[in-house]
């Protein structure tokens, strides 16, 4: 099961380091969480969620009761950036743009992720958003 808010924020961390999809990440998650993460080694099946590589395995991270969004890329040191971020629904947060607010950045109680993809950028901000709600 889930530790602590400070494993979980290590484990934002380390998603938010990673170049690209990580079999490895992916089963610490899973450990996390209490699963027992498979996954053969010719990446045929496995029984471990692909949180780093799809969008809809990031997706089910996110707490109950909280928003996630992506935005465009940026390119921040020469490299292209994927952002995410997660609120509680409860804020009643809308991003608008056209009102002069900077998007998700505004978002009241927001959590965020900065990484190489949007399902490792989601990821990321997922598992701070339950770091949060840990409230240690």
């Amino acid at each position: 099961m889930v530790t602590n808010k400070s494993a979980l924020e290590e484990l934002a961390s380390r998603v938010e380091a990673a170049t690209g999809p990580s079999d490895n990440l992916d089963c610490v998650i899973d450990e996390q969480f209490g699963g027992t993460p498979q996954i053969a080694p010719d990446h045929r099946w496995s029984s471990t969620p692909f949180y780093t590589a799809s969008l809809d395995a990031a997706m089910s991270l996110v707490p109950e009761g909280w928003r996630f969004g992506l935005e465009q890329p940026g390119m921040f040191d020469g490299k292209q950036i994927e952002e995410a971020w997660c609120w509680p629904f409860e804020s009643g947060f809308d991003p608008d743009w056209q009102n002069g607010q900077q998007g998700y950045r505004d978002a009241p109680e927001a959590t965020h992720g900065f990484a190489a993809t949007p399902a490792l950028a989601l990821t990321a901000a997922a598992l701070r958003a339950l770091a949060k709600e840990k409230g240690e």
